[in-house]
């Protein structure tokens, strides 16, 4: 999963860390430290993508990623 472009839609947009977190129902620590991380809860990176109107595959890699635990966190690839 590209973390990094990510971070990048949400800076070029015109919505802040703290109103992404707020829509997806984590304090803007909590989000900074999971895209930093780069370990992201499906159901968040879902609102993510529908708050920033994009799709799921655009920040996929189509070699594979890892949806991982009870959690269904999303790492990175491998």
């Amino acid at each position: 999963m590209d973390y990094k472009l990510l971070k990048e839609r949400i800076k070029s947009s015109r919505i802040t860390f703290r109103e992404c977190a707020s829509f997806v129902g984590l304090t803007e620590a909590g989000l900074r430290q999971s895209i930093e991380g780069e370990r992201i809860t499906v159901s968040v990176f879902e609102k993510l993508c529908k708050l920033l109107g994009d799709t799921p595959l655009l920040y996929l890699d189509p070699i594979g990623y890892n949806v991982t635990g009870n959690q269904n966190l999303i790492g990175g690839n491998g």
